[in-house]
């Protein structure tokens, strides 16, 4: 350990650079004495620099003055040191100690102030020379030039962005942004936030940006506010609806190529109608609001035990090609996808709701399955060929259930028929499960309006009835003739709740798992099918679409275009996507349920309790809504109590209901459609 008694020198401090002076030793350690700060004690490894100052100062008192002028002089000089000369004259990538550079570059390399100076200048260069760990000093190569102007480059945009979205946010505060005014990078900067708003911490952006905007470690509640603030204020805003689609993984827009295909496709000259439909009865059943009409129904002939009939899906396999853009779009998007508020097709709407949509009036091609039914249940698919018909009418399902109610022509035949049809199944241990729905009218969203629908109407059943036909025997067909496939399977459902006299079974019955989509035929308990597949909605499911395009090339003895190996990717694929859709539809229609609450505060429910739950909180359900929450600090209740209880607060963004108990009769509210 060297004598640096009396010495100065410099060091780093908390990763800062220091002087000192050096009054002796202590343990293998020097006391070194800073111009300011506490006494530090350090190895000789831990000095860059060391130096005696004539005369050498025996004393702290005298010492640190005589170091600050010192350390200032060389700081003042340190600009002189012309780094860019000294390292063109070096040799690059070879460590150089300090002593070999002040021997070649000062013109007195014992002077202790210039010495100083080029050591501070050498410690504070970020560009021409790197420090080794020994301490000595390496030209750059022009290799690592180049790459440290790319970091630098990178660094200075970043510094300005950070600026900019400082600036940004600031303007934000002080009031609304004009859309029109827009720049690219505002643009940009909006995008982000709307990606940190879906996905949180999993966006690409967020460690980037979360810091510098003050959000927290994670998305909650209150950094999803302040987002949606900026994006409101920026106008931009964010509705509830979107951020679940978004947080989805719902495609929102069709790429440039998918449209330019869709409008090749739309523009396409209609096809000739067969003779064999021009006269008979053809008819889709929808909902009313519906447009991308996918399958339809014609009556060939009818008698007092038996009808047959022909089932019609809309035939995209001609159009469709496995290689061309819009079947790959479909393919990322695996469905369309139905909110209160909008409907996100799997395909543009050119096709979906007007080439590929059995709209009436205008000649489709189709797939026709031609069925001969039994009033006793039975059924027989006799073909199953290529056709084009001009269906005569789009009906709803209003209108379906006024003919069969009046007997109307062949209506309520074929109504009998296809509840024959249900009954079989449900002999065969189908489930015939309740289910609510209920329409929405969001024409004003502070006056929401909702009507309670009846889903187990004769035509809905009719329908549902004639889908599972066609699915099933599809279904067959590929198991006979061992066609690669997606098939939908269901396994066995167990009762866990015993059924009361004139009690409907319900899903609080039962323990069932949900369908699964698989590459290998098998049972779905709750249709009471064997095998089962999805064929009648290829405008509007992936699996549906892939399903007529193997069964098309079947039909004309071709080769099937796809294997195995593809269907077991998109069974996984499909399967997780539409799980993803289905919960947003859910999240969507349950905000919207919420909004409404909120605007009839004071308003009385029947509640039901659907279970208990720890820390004395109860699961209810509204039952005019069919509205499920939790709450606490109501009275312990078991399982199936219902009681009336009266909405007292509604926090729509964060769900929250505040509600008491009725003390005293009251009528019950009523839906406001």
């Amino acid at each position: 350990m060297a004598d640096l008694t009396h010495h100065f020198c410099l060091f780093y401090r908390d990763n800062r650079l220091d002087g000192g002076w050096i009054e002796g030793t202590q343990k293998n350690k020097f006391i070194i004495h800073p111009v300011h700060g506490k006494t530090q004690f350090l190895p000789e490894n831990r000095l860059l620099y060391h130096w005696r100052p004539q005369p050498a100062p025996p004393f702290l008192e005298v010492a640190r003055p005589q170091l600050e002028d010192t350390l200032n002089a060389a700081h003042a000089q340190k600009h002189h040191h012309d780094l860019e000369t000294m390292h063109q004259l070096a040799d690059a990538g070879t460590e150089l100690d300090f002593a070999e550079l002040a021997e070649l570059f000062l013109e007195t390399p014992d002077d202790p102030q210039a010495g100083l100076s080029l050591q501070l200048a050498l410690l504070e260069d970020e560009r021409w020379f790197k420090r080794a760990r020994d301490g000595r000093f390496i030209p750059r190569t022009d290799e690592e030039l180049a790459q440290l102007d790319t970091r630098l480059e990178r660094e200075r945009l970043q510094q300005e962005k950070e600026a900019r979205i400082q600036e940004w946010i600031g303007s934000l505060q002080q009031g609304p942004w004009d859309p029109d005014t827009w720049t690219e990078d505002q643009l940009q900067w909006l995008k982000q936030l709307e990606d940190l708003l879906a996905v949180g911490r999993d966006s690409p952006h967020w460690k980037e940006l979360a810091p510098l905007m003050g959000l927290g470690g994670t998305l909650g509640f209150g950094e999803e506010q302040q987002l949606k603030r900026w994006l409101q204020q920026a106008g931009k805003p964010m509705s509830w609806s979107r951020l679940y689609l978004l947080r989805a993984n719902v495609r929102e827009r069709f790429p440039a190529a998918v449209l330019a295909e869709a409008e090749a496709l739309a523009e396409a000259p209609a096809p000739e109608v067969d003779p064999l439909w021009q006269d008979l009865p053809t008819f889709t059943i929808d909902a009313a609001k519906t447009q991308d009409y996918d399958d339809a129904l014609t009556l060939l002939e009818w008698g007092a035990n038996t009808l047959r009939l022909a089932v019609h899906i809309t035939d995209l396999s001609q159009a469709l090609a496995p290689d061309s853009a819009l079947f790959r779009e479909a393919e990322l998007r695996a469905s369309s996808v139905y909110t209160l508020e909008e409907v996100v097709p799997m395909l543009p709407e050119a096709l979906s709701n007007d080439r590929f949509s059995l709209k009436a009036g205008v000649a489709r091609p189709v797939l026709s399955y031609f069925f001969r039914i039994s009033r006793d249940g039975s059924w027989q698919l006799e073909k199953v060929e290529p056709q084009v018909i001009r269906v005569q009418e789009n009906l709803s399902y209003e209108e379906v259930d006024g003919f069969i109610e009046a007997g109307t022509s062949f209506w309520a035949q074929l109504s009998q028929f296809c509840d024959a049809l249900l009954q079989k199944r449900l002999e065969d241990g189908a489930l015939d499960l309740p289910r609510r729905e209920f329409e929405f009218d969001l024409r004003d969203p502070q006056q929401i309006r909702i009507r309670a629908l009846e889903r187990n109407s004769a035509s809905n059943r009719l329908i549902q009835e004639l889908a599972v036909l066609v699915n099933r025997e599809t279904g067959r067909l590929f198991e006979e003739a061992e066609l690669p496939g997606i098939y939908r399977t269901q396994a066995p459902y167990e009762l866990v709740q015993e059924l009361k006299e004139g009690e409907t079974l319900t899903l609080e019955h039962i323990s069932i798992e949900g369908a699964r989509l698989s590459t290998l035929p098998g049972a779905h308990a709750g249709l009471a099918c064997h095998p089962y597949m999805q064929a009648s909605s290829p405008i509007r499911r992936f699996t549906d679409l892939i399903t007529q395009l193997q069964l098309r090339s079947h039909l004309q003895q071709q080769p099937v275009p796809f294997g195995t190996e593809d269907m077991m990717r998109w069974a996984e694929t499909c399967e997780l996507l539409q799980k993803q859709y289905a919960r947003a539809e859910r999240e969507v229609t349950y905000h919207w349920k919420t909004c409404y609450l909120a605007q009839h505060t004071g308003a009385v429910f029947t509640a039901r309790v659907r279970r208990p739950l720890p820390n004395q909180r109860l699961e209810l359900e509204l039952l005019e809504l069919d509205y499920v929450f939790v709450t606490s600090g109501l009275p312990a209740l078991e399982k199936g109590e219902q009681f009336l209880l009266q909405i007292e607060q509604v926090d729509v963004d964060q769900h929250r209901i505040a509600i008491q108990t009725c003390a005293e009769p009251a009528p019950v509210h009523e839906l406001s459609g």
